[in-house]
């Protein structure tokens, strides 16, 4: 009887203390979905993305120093386009659920990242149209390298919008 109460704490601590940290996060990325809407938002579901240039495990002692960061081995996400932003809603499935993660906020190719260093918001360097995507170039301040982000299989009038929003 003991031992079946310790097993069932010692299961249900670990779970707990995901359900929060995910809840957590959900929470930090719909207040910037709210920070950032307007009524001339567009948001779009279920958009399918890869990043490249992006070794995870070169940045893991990032990610543990800043657990906030977006993190970028994902690849399913929702995005919010305003005016002047493109802001990635990384998704994961926890718990047989998508949740979002912390996203990225990407801002046009002629603006200032606000506040410099920003660790949430980066200025798109490049954007590429492909003929299996689109594809845009950052960097975000706790990495080396240049990251791309690329988004699989979008239609044209998508693609469109994207690049007005940042060039």
């Amino acid at each position: 009887m003991i031992i079946t109460i310790i097993a069932a704490i010692v299961i249900s601590v670990p779970l707990l203390i995901i359900s929060l940290y995910m809840a957590f996060l959900g929470k930090n990325a719909r207040k910037i979905i709210k920070k950032y809407s307007d009524k001339d938002s567009m948001y779009i579901n279920d958009i399918k993305i890869s990043f490249q240039s992006f070794d995870i495990e070169a940045n893991r002692n990032t990610f543990e120093e800043h657990k906030t960061q977006p993190d970028y081995s994902f690849n399913d996400c929702d995005i919010l386009m305003t005016s002047d932003r493109l802001i990635i809603l990384i998704k994961t499935k926890i718990f047989s659920k998508n949740r979002l993660v912390v996203p990225a906020i990407i801002t046009g190719i002629h603006s200032e990242v606000s506040p410099p260093g920003h660790s949430k918001m980066v200025k798109c360097l490049d954007i590429r149209d492909r003929d299996t995507g689109l594809e845009i170039d950052f960097m975000n301040s706790p990495h080396k390298n240049l990251i791309t982000v690329r988004f699989l299989n979008i239609d044209d009038e998508l693609k469109n919008s994207i690049k007005e929003v940042l060039q």
